[in-house]
């Protein structure tokens, strides 16, 4: 997981269109209404091919593939999930506050939880989970492979955050060809 904290422009730094989506209850959202963000900063971008570097991808087209608002009213919450058919996906606060200021990331091994004895004291080596203390203009990128959920919310204000999913761009046709066949047209050069 990678976290990109304070944007430095406004909150409004990441280039889509939302759909505005409410949440009482189950922290699962319906659209509402469709707004256009101002997108002004070069930050998500920047942030987004820092992480495909550090992976060593040779492929840096990736696009937006989804994203939402989540509107998480006081005892809302969102089961354990994870995001299929993405390579990255990000969350970006909005508006949080003590008591829901946090994002649980779940162990991916699924055999993990066989055999789970209990332990004195939880440490970074026994625990099947990371929970993530979040703040307004924080930003969170992590494998959309990776399980995660949300605790209900405690505070009695809205707790806001923008969710968004990410793919390479043209994947069908550049990335997923039969690996015995030629290489050549697999990446994008640099830039593009």
């Amino acid at each position: 997981m990678w976290a990109q904290s304070h944007f430095q422009t406004s909150r409004q730094a990441i280039y889509f269109e939302l759909y505005l989506a409410h949440s009482e209850d189950s922290g699962r959202g319906i659209p509402r209404e469709k707004r256009e963000c101002n997108t002004t900063g070069p930050y998500f971008p920047r942030t987004t091919q820092t992480i495909l570097r550090f992976l060593k991808v040779g492929y840096n087209a990736i696009e937006i593939t989804g994203c939402w608002a989540n509107i998480n009213a006081s005892g809302a919450s969102h089961a354990i999930h994870s995001h299929p058919n993405n390579f990255l996906s990000g969350i970006y606060y909005v508006h949080t506050h003590p008591g829901a200021d946090s994002v649980s990331f779940h162990d991916p091994r699924p055999q993990a939880g066989i055999i789970r004895p209990p332990v004195t004291e939880l440490t970074s080596q026994n625990t099947d989970q990371v929970v993530v203390t979040v703040s307004d203009g924080m930003l969170l990128m992590f494998p959309s492979y990776l399980a995660h959920s949300v605790a209900p919310n405690e505070s009695d204000k809205l707790r806001i955050s923008i969710s968004f999913n990410m793919m390479f761009s043209l994947y069908s046709e550049r990335l997923s060809r039969p690996l015995w066949g030629s290489t050549a047209d697999t990446h994008t050069p640099p830039g593009e």
